[in-house]
């Protein structure tokens, strides 16, 4: 299959910062959108322009290696060891050394006194290519294998990640020189490559989390503890209870914290009338043979909800799920995401056609999707009594990672007020209201502040006025943008922005100066983008109709551009 443009374009940006001479660069692209052939075909560029060096790719999962080995083969066109617990290309391949290596961390770092590690000679290799980068970051023992192949200064790192979170972040923009390409789950909807998702909480009264203790300050909740939570009979009877009385018929992929969990609920659901099938990784009780019937079955259709646990969370797609239910609860926001991503794909098929392939298509794929039989993933969080400090993590949570907290939280809200809600809608409604509480205060603290001065005139005080007269070139771009309360990401504070993001802006018409940060300028660009890709007006449009005392922010692109033109005549 042909690469996509995004992918063309994280390629591009890979090339680029080599060529700037980075020894290292991170790739950022959610679950779903081919990070690994994003890496294949960096790779095979290389092979294409006859540079020199053999390649290694480090993932630490067996279904990750297994991918990255058959991507590589398929793309690259050459040969591909693999070095990982018996499999051990280093000597079994020493006289005819294949160019393509694929292992794990853990495998590079093992051994006494020789790690294996040490088998491979680091000025061999001219790529290391590091997948789910954001372990390394909390595994420190790991990144003596990076460091093992930086020995070689012509051996460049690319660190491979899916959306991380904002603690992984700075610790990130430490390890990696620059960050190449930067895609988010939002990007990925908005132009149409992924599904929507619509939140919906549940609430299950006898979930009560507040006793679960977790792994240290920052770790999950502590497996055994959370286990006896959920599976109680009270909890067990709730989760049931929510599924039969409030979900509609849908093939439904059910996360659970324990084995018996798992088997309690699907036995629940059977009792029901339901065609349901539970799995687990311990093949005492799920052998091979059943979990790969229970697959097909899910896959055919004829099983129509699955309970898993700890099978379906990496290295299963299944583009047919239309509800994802968490009632397994974490802390992890990296967890969280790869179970909702084994939901966020398209139908199958649907946009793997040439009319929807460009970059213009946007709107044409939105609304196939919208079209389809599956216009959107729709997860369910299960919401108990939880401690004000183990907030377990929501859809609206982990996709609202470009937010501020506040919004986060207020977003929270509106979904657990609502039926079934867009996330994005969510995340905007609540920075809508948080800016129209912000402008109000703003109006009364300076009312009150003209009446301790006894200025004895009369104002009149509108939120738009006081807030425009007082802004900075920048706020009021922020302000035009929504991009006030968009969280500015780790990995790229201290940075300077690069020429392409300073050209976009001059495009856009958005200031900028000596100070302006690549954080402050990939927030707006993010903005940008989010707007022209729903067809809204752009900033140079809505700055002239608010000099007029018109709100553009929500008029379309074409109804701007109509008044706009109307005012040029009218006024000059």
């Amino acid at each position: 299959m042909p690469s996509r443009y995004y992918q063309d374009d994280a390629c591009d940006g890979i090339d680029r910062v080599f060529d700037s001479g980075a020894q290292s660069t991170l790739l950022v692209m959610p679950t779903g959108t081919g990070k690994t052939h994003v890496f294949s075909q960096h790779l095979r560029r290389l092979v294409d322009r006859g540079t020199p060096g053999r390649h290694m790719v480090m993932a630490h999962r067996e279904e990750l290696i297994s991918q990255a080995k058959g991507k590589l083969e398929n793309i690259c066109g050459y040969r591909v060891g693999i070095e990982k617990a018996t499999f051990a290309t280093s000597t079994d391949d020493a006289h005819d050394p294949p160019r393509g290596v694929v292992t794990t961390p853990q495998t590079q770092v093992a051994g006494k006194p020789t790690r294996r590690m040490e088998r491979f000679d680091p000025n061999e290799f001219s790529r290391l290519i590091v997948d789910e980068a954001h372990h390394y970051a909390r595994h420190t023992g790991w990144s003596a294998a990076i460091d093992h192949y930086r020995q070689n200064s012509d051996c460049k790192v690319l660190g491979v990640t899916a959306t991380p979170n904002r603690l992984d972040e700075a610790a990130l923009g430490q390890m990696f020189d620059e960050v190449a390409f930067a895609w988010d789950f939002t990007d990925a909807r908005d132009e149409g490559w992924l599904c929507p998702v619509k939140a919906r909480a549940c609430r299950v009264e006898a979930i009560d989390l507040r006793t679960v203790p977790r792994r240290g300050r920052r770790g999950d909740f502590v497996e055994k503890h959370l286990s006896n939570v959920m599976r109680s009979k009270k909890v067990l009877f709730g989760i049931s209870a929510v599924l039969r009385d409030h979900l509609e018929p849908r093939k439904t992929l059910v996360f659970c914290s324990s084995v018996d969990a798992a088997q309690d609920l699907c036995e629940m659901r059977q009792a029901a009338g339901v065609n349901a099938a539970w799995v687990c990784g311990d093949k005492r009780r799920t052998s091979d043979h059943d979990r790969k019937r229970i697959i097909r079955g899910f896959a055919s259709g004829e099983i129509t909800e699955v309970y898993n646990v700890g099978v379906f969370t990496e290295g299963f797609d299944d583009p047919t799920i239309e509800r994802i239910v968490m009632a397994r609860p974490t802390l992890s926001e990296a967890l969280y995401r790869q179970m909702m991503g084994r939901g966020t794909r398209t139908w199958p098929g649907l946009l793997d056609v040439p009319d929807l392939a460009g970059r213009d298509k946007a709107n044409e794929r939105k609304l196939a999707i919208s079209s389809s039989r599956k216009s959107h993933i729709e997860i369910i969080d299960l919401v108990g009594v939880t401690a004000m400090n183990a907030r377990p993590i929501t859809a609206t949570t982990a996709l609202g990672g470009q937010w501020d907290d506040p919004v986060v939280e207020e977003a929270q809200r509106i979904v657990e007020r609502d039926e079934a809600i867009d996330t994005e809608a969510a995340l905007e409604l609540a920075a809508e209201h948080l800016e129209r509480e912000r402008c109000i205060d703003e109006v009364w603290r300076q009312m009150e502040a003209e009446r301790k001065q006894a200025m004895y005139r009369e104002v009149e005080y509108t939120a738009k006025v006081t807030i425009g007269t007082m802004e900075s070139p920048t706020e009021e771009a922020e302000r035009l943008l929504g991009a006030k309360y968009v969280r500015e990401r780790g990995f790229f504070r201290g940075r300077r922005p690069s020429e392409p993001q300073l050209n976009v802006l001059e495009r856009a018409g958005i200031p900028f100066d000596d100070t302006t940060t690549m954080a402050w300028a990939s927030k707006m660009i993010s903005r940008i983008q989010n707007r022209t890709s729903k067809g809204l007006s752009s900033f140079r449009q809505m700055r002239v109709l608010e000099k007029h005392g018109i709100d553009g922010t929500k008029m379309s692109f074409d109804d701007a551009k109509k008044l706009v033109g109307d005012l040029q005549r009218q006024f000059g």
